[in-house]
């Protein structure tokens, strides 16, 4: 999770910078600082009011990101049409220049990635796990509203990327500079802050929800809260989940960056790193969503086996040279978690039944 926040943030911070400088923009802006003042604002908030304000803001948040960019595609879209640019078969996928780059393994297990990792955000589960103790009943209509969001989103986003395509040299490294770069005079100039404000409003939306996440992970689910105040007043587990917050949420802006930083990689190398540790909770939570409840303790064992495997799978093709084991890892850390999921739900039962035979 600390990883995921960090990354994030270290995407806002060279998104932004591509932006003003694709745009030709001379602003002695300190990023830094600008991404310190928005971590502070939403640190304010987050700790002062807790999920209920998480809730709040990413569901204004979620509106003005989709109205931005649907004013990012088309105004794009127009720009590039009027220029002979944008062409309809740069909207259909091409399967073979995609088997090409990355191979058909890579493809595939790309696949799995980007439909399911969806389903694993930390933040989202807790959100409406709270949601479920006071109102059960709007939680379907929330879970359709927002995967309505999710899709419109999506669609957005890769009609903008294949539109894209069209642009000579384009790279994963120059995308946004390139969209300003287009784009001149007041269009280019409303477009440019339209883009920044969306990586600003996607930072704030991932980072609050994170931070809570790994609060409630440490003083819950490792009972480290339980822990204080069964020795200290019953109100410090509260202000110890407070502390927690903040300072997950400077750890993961900063820290992770510092410490990669000193192992000589960028937090983009490390990418398998967070697609095994979000897939490796694949498993627990489809089981979670798809079959009756019922007594299970050991779920966590799915997790960290889809995990190990995960990460096995890529530092052994790493080290061994083996790409197709590296493409395959979080498809690895996917079935790992799934299967031993199942298994651990099939013989809960039988565990429940042993421990109370036993006494």
């Amino acid at each position: 999770m600390l990883y995921f926040a960090g990354w994030e943030f270290e995407i806002a911070r060279s998104g932004i910078d591509s932006l003003l400088i694709g745009a030709g923009w001379n602003i002695n802006i300190n990023l830094s600082l600008l991404l310190a003042l928005v971590l502070a604002c939403v640190m304010t908030y987050t700790v002062a009011i807790g999920q209920k304000a998480n809730g709040i803001v990413d569901t204004i948040l979620n509106i003005i990101k989709i109205v931005l960019i649907t004013i990012v595609v088309i105004s794009v879209g127009i720009v590039l049409y009027s220029q002979g640019s944008l062409k309809m078969e740069l909207l259909a996928p091409n399967f073979s220049t995609a088997i090409g780059s990355i191979g058909l393994i890579g493809l595939y297990t790309n696949l799995i990635f980007n439909l399911s990792w969806q389903f694993v955000d930390n933040s989202s589960w807790q959100s409406i796990s709270s949601a479920l103790r006071t109102n059960q009943g709007g939680i379907k209509r929330v879970l359709v509203g927002a995967s309505g969001g999710v899709l419109i989103a999506y669609t957005l986003s890769t009609i903008l990327g294949a539109a894209l395509r069209g642009i000579p040299g384009l790279t994963s490294d120059n995308i946004l500079g390139s969209i300003s770069s287009i784009l001149k005079g007041e269009v280019g100039i409303v477009i440019t802050i339209a883009a920044i404000l969306l990586l600003l409003l996607a930072m704030v939306s991932l980072i609050d929800g994170i931070s809570l996440s790994i609060a409630q992970s440490l003083t819950v689910d490792a009972g480290l809260g339980k822990l204080v105040s069964m020795v200290t007043h019953q109100k410090t587990g509260l202000r110890l989940a407070r502390i927690v917050t903040i300072i997950g949420a400077i750890f993961a802006a900063w820290g992770i960056r510092i410490i990669l930083k000193m192992i000589g990689g960028s937090i983009f190398d490390f990418i398998y790193i967070l697609i095994v540790v979000q897939l490796s909770l694949f498993g627990s939570v489809i089981v979670g969503l798809m079959f009756k409840s019922r007594h299970i303790t050991n779920m966590w064992i799915a997790i960290v086996l889809g995990v190990i495997s995960g990460l096995g799978a890529s530092i052994a093709g790493g080290s061994l040279g083996v790409s197709w084991l590296v493409d395959l890892a979080g498809t690895i850390a996917t079935f790992v978690s799934t299967i031993v999921a199942v298994i651990l739900y099939l013989i809960a039962p039988k565990v429940v039944e042993l421990y109370n035979a036993r006494g």
